[in-house]
């Protein structure tokens, strides 16, 4: 299984405890997933997973200097929409696959972010899922899969 790239883009807003310390909650429309290759079954076959979630960050802020901060937190998340994009050769065909994953996935944030004198800031976050994200059926074997994720981040401090 490989990972996939996606994009997140939402709204936040930070309160100020301390000069240091600093709570941040945010908004995100957040895209995930992974490739799956059935080379057991057949090497031209392979599937493409998107999963696009409302998310939640909470995450304690310390600015170890005055722009740049550490920071760290749970993600909530809501699973929105999901899809399989199953391709054979030149052939792909996607399928409706939310009904095979369960709606909410929490995950512990850790990351950094700098805020330029300009506004703009960037920051990067890996995130690491805590739960099982797969339904599991008495007729299916179970399976565990967990949301990682790196999220690079640009974006504009009002």
């Amino acid at each position: 299984m490989e990972n996939t790239s996606g994009f997140h883009y939402g709204a936040g807003l930070e309160l100020e405890l301390t000069d240091k310390i600093a709570v941040a909650a945010e908004v995100l429309y957040n895209r995930q997933g992974a490739i799956y290759e059935f080379d057991e079954i057949d090497p031209a076959l392979d599937s493409t997973i998107k999963l696009n979630y409302i998310a939640i960050p909470v995450l304690g802020k310390y600015y170890i200097y005055e722009r740049f901060a550490l920071e760290a937190g749970p993600q909530f998340s809501y699973l929105v929409n999901a899809a399989s994009n199953l391709t054979f050769g030149n052939l792909t065909e996607t399928f409706d696959v939310k009904s095979q994953f369960t709606k909410l996935d929490v995950s512990a944030l850790v990351g950094a972010s700098y805020v330029f004198e300009s506004g703009f800031l960037i920051g990067v976050r890996f995130g690491m899922g805590m739960n099982n994200i797969a339904k599991t059926d008495d007729n299916f074997e179970s399976y565990k899969l967990k949301n990682n994720l790196f999220q690079c981040t640009l974006g504009y401090r009002f």
